[in-house]
């Protein structure tokens, strides 16, 4: 088997965490020393926890180089696996050059939620199958392009199984200190990437909503952790000074793992009511952290919060609404111990990495 993607490691969003869950599980479930040949084009090197260094090749941008090896190597793989959409000039080649290869496409999410076009059109004709993370980009991608639901499978992200969720052990409150983090506040935590051409992750509500918030909770702290562009920076500093609210957000930028986990541990909420994910893998982390989580229930992460089963979905377009489910929760508080527990067993039984796998073995062996 052959994977090929845009990027696997040089990024760290949620088609990079799909794509080394993706080459961990296949690993596992295949048992077979040289299960699965991948390659990336922006990538340099591999993360050998993944992923052999020897079976991983990334072209380091060179596009050229990149689509002339992978129809080379392609011919030494029955199954073929397509990361991104934006490959699909690698589907419409291979398609008339190896014919009785299959090809399997990886849909993620908005990238395939509108009517393709030209070559991309073309690709989704070409391929055997579409692996999808989320019923949601599913029915868009087939509505949208008129597809066949049955050549569209279903296929889950998951919790990274090197992901730390140790929620039992303290909070390291000096750590989060110069984050500006303490232990008298309740706290509402969105990690996203903030981009200008992303505006649909909803922490623009969230801040519209925190005057009549704070009303109730004075010592309620909004950490909004990712990176950022200059712009969406910008955008995202006028609006705290607009709504006056400066002394009750933290715009944190990146932060490393162990910043994280303990934010996790900090938060009394997990907001992100945004109206453009495929799926959302921080829901599900944030939840494996025992963390009580408020998403948008106009995407895929309807399925991330299983319907709402597993945390509440809210308009996203809605301040009022946000504003209500926040407050709500945060009466509610996180619980106790056992009750975090209870969540972090759910959803580890619905998305945790052995379910990944089990849902892999059945779709390559069913």
């Amino acid at each position: 088997m052959l994977l090929l993607t845009l990027s696997t490691f040089k990024f760290t969003g949620g088609i990079e965490k799909f794509n080394q869950c993706f080459l961990k599980a296949i690993q596992d479930v295949v048992l077979e020393e040289e299960a699965i040949t991948a390659w990336a084009l922006y990538d340099e090197q591999a993360d050998a926890r993944y992923i052999s260094r020897a079976h991983f090749r990334g072209f380091r941008k060179n596009k050229i180089r990149f689509v002339c090896a992978a129809l080379w190597e392609a011919r030494k793989h029955d199954t073929i696996f397509i990361g991104h959409i934006n490959l699909s000039i690698l589907v419409n080649w291979m398609a008339f050059l190896y014919p009785k290869k299959q090809l399997i496409l990886l849909a993620h999410g908005i990238e395939v939620w509108e009517t393709q076009k030209g070559g991309k059109a073309k690709a989704l004709q070409q391929v055997a199958r579409i692996w999808s993370v989320s019923n949601f980009t599913k029915n868009k991608l087939c509505s949208s392009n008129a597809l066949s639901t049955e050549k569209v499978a279903v296929f889950p992200n998951t919790i990274d199984p090197f992901f730390e969720s140790d929620i039992a052990s303290p909070i390291d409150w000096d750590l989060l200190a110069p984050y500006q983090v303490q232990a008298h506040q309740q706290v509402l935590l969105t990690l996203t990437r903030l981009h200008s051409k992303e505006q649909y992750k909803g922490y623009d509500k969230v801040i519209a909503a925190l005057p009549s918030l704070i009303s109730q909770f004075p010592q309620l702290k909004y950490v909004l952790a990712g990176k950022y562009d200059a712009e969406e920076y910008q955008r995202v500093v006028d609006l705290i000074a607009y709504y006056q609210v400066g002394l009750h957000v933290a715009m944190l930028g990146y932060v490393a793992d162990e910043v994280l986990t303990n934010l996790y541990k900090a938060a009394d909420v997990f907001v992100m009511p945004s109206s453009g994910e495929g799926f959302g893998i921080v829901f599900l982390e944030a939840m494996a952290m025992g963390v009580p989580v408020i998403a948008g229930n106009v995407d895929g992460s309807v399925d991330a919060l299983d319907q709402g089963r597993l945390g509440e979905l809210v308009n996203p377009h809605d301040t009022t609404a946000i504003a209500n489910a926040l407050a709500q929760q945060l009466k509610k508080g996180k619980g106790d111990l056992i009750a975090q527990q209870r969540l972090q067993t759910a959803v580890y039984a619905q998305f945790g990495f052995d379910a990944f796998k089990q849902r892999l073995h059945s779709l390559l062996y069913y």
